[in-house]
């Protein structure tokens, strides 16, 4: 059963929130949900608070808790939210005290929310109270140029409006849904917005790691707004809204548009609210509450959340064995108990895809918002892959980052990584000044090991890749049934290795080998790039057997390893497919050709065969390697030891130093 706990924030509204928390005790009557009420009371001067605590003393369903002074919406509502993770909740829905909800509403939010783990939070439509048939609120989104938030729906008949459930790029905190794992990885509500605009930066900052927003029209909250809050016409109302306004454009952009929207609210907000002010009599008396909002926003101080991680690799180029490694990295950090999500940020070359997969914030990683989040942090993280990147401009890039670390302050570690043969001398002189100015070095392999400390008398450790470290518990793989008739090879095509006479020639080896019995072929693609997508189809087309082959295409981490997991065998010259495979329990036979995959395939027990020799083969020499490669596995182990890398990280995290223990491994 679904926990959810209900949350709502009293301030002088003893009626209003009792009706509040009726509407809240009628909900779920299928029983699919547990729901809970908390009712956090923001220090009341009227004594709502104790009159609600004894109101519901006698309901279990509700709990009463009392701030000791008035915090404000995001600190009483963060208070409540605090108590409902302790308690163990998988869903949050703050409310209003002047809402009231119809029945199921929860329910249909909970419903929609459950459909995608992508989704962060769900918002119902909310209408208002006096007139049920007029939109109060709906999906909203931050305008550019008017540098505030629109809502299309908004004071629209309830008819005219599309009834299906959509993304949102804005939900109004009045009544939200909020997932509790989410909740814990984007952080609570911003305490520096005491009232107002506190609900567009958690949105903002959701949706920023890579979480979404969904509109639920179909569960329905009914808002009982006071005239003057309703029109905007009370000077407090006013004074929050304008200084919220200049607090969330401060905390999120660049000085150039913070000015201009400060013009803009200063010279287009003000007029609209005197010639609002006019109907209500008090012009000025509206726009001078305004203004000196828009000032004190402005000038006020502010906290800001610096990333106290930067984490740079190869990530967001479309190589799913190193997105695989970056969630090995933002694992590693969980166990260890280093810096939240919300305090990591990842280089990326696509930082939507980034953020969207790992959920945590990223920036573009050739620009200078990426020199900005390095030298913002406290730690930078070269994690996995390969650490020479092969050109100049790279080279060039890593050593800014490196650089820009150093200048303030940071720490720098180089983790995982793999170094291969370097014949060109600045090369080697590149290499060692990377290394020179790290403070922690861990390799993946021996081979890399050696060449580091050829070129470095700092302390060099021996590690594993990340993805070894990558937890796979949160995806559902599926291994494939045990004792079925058809086999299933599986083969991890790397299209820049493969010249068309060698796709040529292996594919008419794989097709005479399918020809001999039940057998089947997956093709699996792990980059998402072009070439290798055309590699992969140019080789199915080749072979040109649909009924026993299949190309397998992953658009995702997930999808990726649930194809290597399905293989009985699988066929390799990359290495973080043969590291999948040997996770997932699979017979690796690996193509040599690369040293990394020799140095990893001698310690996990990997069958091996020599990639030029292997489109001259005949299909019963092929059958036999393969049958001895599966003989073979079963004495091979799946993991390398991963506890070193783990008390490094460990070590930096809770004391801001290496493990000593490291180093002389």
């Amino acid at each position: 059963m679904t926990k959810v706990y209900a949350i709502v924030l009293n301030w002088c509204g003893y009626s209003d929130t009792t009706r509040c928390v009726r509407s809240l005790l009628k909900q779920a009557p299928s029983g699919s949900i547990s729901l809970k009420v908390l009712v956090v009371d923001n220090a009341s001067p009227d004594g709502s608070g104790s009159r609600l605590a004894k109101q519901f003393e006698s309901c279990p369903r509700v709990r009463c808790l009392a701030n000791p002074s008035n915090l404000g919406f995001a600190g009483g509502m963060n208070a409540g939210m605090r108590v409902a993770l302790e308690e163990g909740a998988d869903y949050i829905f703050v409310l209003n005290q002047d809402a009231f909800v119809e029945e199921e509403a929860v329910e249909r939010l909970v419903e929609a929310a459950s459909a995608d783990p992508s989704i962060g939070a769900a918002g119902p439509r909310i209408v208002y109270a006096s007139e049920p048939q007029k939109i109060w609120h709906g999906a909203g989104y931050f305008n550019f140029i008017k540098a505030g938030v629109v809502v299309p729906e908004k004071n629209k008949p309830v008819g005219s409006a599309a009834p299906r459930v959509r993304d949102a790029s804005f939900l109004t905190g009045c009544a939200l849904l909020i997932r509790a794992e989410v909740l814990k990885r984007v952080g609570f509500l911003d305490e520096d917005y005491f009232l107002y605009v506190e609900d567009l930066d958690f949105c903002w900052r959701l949706r920023k790691m890579g979480y979404r927003l969904v509109y639920v029209p179909g569960a329905l909250v009914y808002h009982d707004l006071d005239p003057q809050l309703r029109d905007r016409m009370n000077p407090v109302v006013l004074y929050h809204r304008g200084r919220s306004c200049m607090v969330f454009l401060r905390k999120h952009f660049p000085v150039p548009y913070v000015i201009y929207g400060f013009l803009f609210q200063t010279l287009v907000g003000t007029l609209f609210r005197l010639a609002k002010g006019v109907k209500a009599g008090q012009p000025l008396q509206l726009a001078r509450a305004w203004l000196e909002g828009l000032r004190d926003g402005l000038f006020t101080r502010i906290s800001r959340a610096k990333p106290r991680v930067a984490i740079a690799g190869l990530y967001g180029r479309g190589n799913l064995g190193d997105e695989l490694i970056l969630k090995g990295v933002l694992d590693a950090l969980n166990r260890v108990k280093g810096p939240p999500p919300d305090r990591c940020v990842v280089l990326s070359a696509s930082p939507e895809e980034t953020a969207r997969y790992v959920h945590v914030r990223a920036v573009k990683r050739h620009c200078f918002s990426a020199l900005a989040a390095v030298m913002q942090s406290r730690w930078l993280i070269i994690g996995g892959g390969g650490l020479f990147p092969g050109t100049v401009k790279s080279a060039f890039y890593y050593l800014l980052l490196v650089l820009a670390a150093r200048r303030t302050g940071g720490r720098v570690s180089i983790l995982g990584v793999g170094v291969n043969p370097l014949q060109k001398l600045w090369a080697r002189v590149y290499l060692a000044v990377i290394l020179n100015l790290s403070d922690d070095i861990v390799v993946r392999d021996k081979d890399s090991l050696e060449r580091c400390r050829a070129l470095t008398r700092r302390p060099v450790g021996l590690g594993t890749d990340f993805a070894l470290v990558a937890s796979l518990e949160d995806m559902e793989i599926a291994q494939p049934p045990a004792g079925r008739e058809t086999k299933t090879l599986g083969f991890a095509v790397k299209g820049r290795r493969l010249s068309p006479d060698y796709l040529a020639a292996i594919g008419a080896l794989f097709r005479r080998w399918l020809a001999g019995g039940n057998r089947k072929l997956r093709l699996i693609v792990s980059f998402k790039r072009e070439l290798d997508l055309v590699m992969g189809r140019r080789l199915y087309r080749i072979i040109d057997l649909p009924c026993r082959v299949e190309l397998w295409e992953a658009g995702e981490v997930g999808q990726w390893i649930q194809g290597i997991a399905g293989c009985d065998l699988l066929l390799t010259q990359r290495l973080h497919p043969a590291l999948v495979a040997a996770r997932c329990g699979i017979p690796v036979l690996a193509l040599t050709g690369e040293p990394k995959i020799r140095s990893f395939g001698a310690v996990l027990g990997w069958s091996f065969i020599d990639r030029a020799s292997l489109p001259k083969m005949n299909a019963e020499l092929f059958n036999s390697i393969l049958e001895k490669a599966y003989r073979n596995a079963a004495g091979a182990q799946s993991e390398l030891n991963t506890e070193p890398l783990l008390s490094l990280l460990s070590g930096i995290a809770s004391r801001g130093e290496a493990s000593q223990t490291l180093v002389s491994n």
